[in-house]
């Protein structure tokens, strides 16, 4: 099962002329979540399952909520208009293939991006231009970027056991390597995700050996023993707001950590690939078999869960808590609303 998993994360697999530009400079539009705390659920909004280039791997907001950007076997990263479902023209054309992960800067004006040519890019979000040359470390698929809080520094890991940090800066182009002990599970050098705690100073990882690393950002060095207690393959970690660290893996289970340890929130009935928290406190986790779970901190669910994807890959909820895309063969917008509507 494992090894299946491994291979599907890796290998498996224009309509209105929109100007992104002006998409990512206009203020944001979405309400924060406070104003969406009555609304607690989320109802199908548009399924895009005609887009050239899939299967989807990976989804990224922009700051505004505006704009997704996701990866595409074919190489490309494409952007919709999540208000209107529409696909924009604008897309970022650099890699030589599967483009794995994608992440929004924190502004909005760069996008990093690494797929299964071994390779981290970053872009001008507006131009659609690749920034320099590809920065080059890994040696292997790279599953997932991520952008520190102060936009300053993109994480990025994969299939090599090491977690790279890059700068963002123009001019600053070598890459920091984190490595990990030496050892001989051979599991370890599967890295499939990394978050950014709220304040930067931290960078969880987790990967194949069931671990959750924690990385102090300016030290270099792992902080403290790895999480343990997922059975299995940890495919995802995401930090709240406040500092609390969910994770899902292998073994169904949705985690949170916090300094007493990990305890399990939710169970799904296959593995677990996404998990993202909303600023109003809910935790959000989607699984291979495609459904989507919404509960509180606590482990209630808060809402009817979301199926009908398919595969899923991977899902991203907008900055202010409206609208959670969900990417595989297809991409799905669902909309936020009162329950009782």
């Amino acid at each position: 099962m494992l090894a299946e998993l491994i291979l599907a994360k890796i290998v498996e697999s224009e309509n209105e002329q929109l100007e992104l530009r002006g998409l990512v400079e206009q203020p944001p539009e979405e309400r924060s979540d406070i104003a969406h705390a009555g609304l607690t659920s989320f109802a199908r909004y548009v399924v895009l399952d005609g887009i050239p280039g899939g299967p989807f791997w990976n989804v990224s907001f922009d700051p505004t909520g505006r704009v997704a950007a996701f990866g595409c076997e074919d190489g490309l990263v494409r952007f919709v208009d999540v208000n209107t479902g529409t696909l924009l023209s604008t897309r970022l054309e650099g890699h030589r293939n599967t483009v794995l992960t994608v992440a929004f800067s924190p502004d909005g004006q760069t996008v990093a991006t690494g797929g299964h040519d071994q390779s981290v890019r970053l872009w001008h979000a507006a131009a659609g231009t690749q920034i320099g040359p590809p920065l080059v470390g890994h040696t292997g698929p790279v599953l997932r970027v991520r952008f520190s809080p102060d936009g300053k520094t993109v994480a990025s890991v994969g299939l090599d056991a090491t977690t790279w940090l890059w700068p963002v800066a123009p001019g600053k182009r070598g890459g920091r390597a984190l490595v990990p002990p030496p050892t001989e599970d051979p599991l370890a050098r599967y890295k499939y995700d990394a978050a950014f705690a709220p304040d930067g100073q931290t960078l969880a990882v987790c990967g194949a050996n069931g671990e959750i690393q924690q990385w102090s950002v300016a030290a270099g060095s792992q902080t403290q023993f790895p999480l343990a207690g997922h059975e299995g393959s940890v495919f995802c970690v995401a930090y709240s707001s406040s500092g609390l660290l969910a994770s899902g893996g292998n073994d169904h289970t949705v985690r949170l950590w916090d300094k007493t340890g990990g305890r399990v929130v939710g169970r799904h009935e296959a593995a677990v690939y996404a998990v993202a928290f909303t600023g109003d406190g809910l935790l959000i986790s989607a699984d291979l078999s495609g459904t989507v779970q919404l509960r509180n901190t606590h482990g209630e669910e808060a809402s009817p869960r979301l199926d009908g994807h398919g595969r899923i890959n991977d899902m991203a909820i907008s900055p202010g808590g409206l609208h959670l895309v969900v990417v595989g063969r297809q991409l799905t917008i669902w909309r936020r609303q009162r329950r009782d509507q």
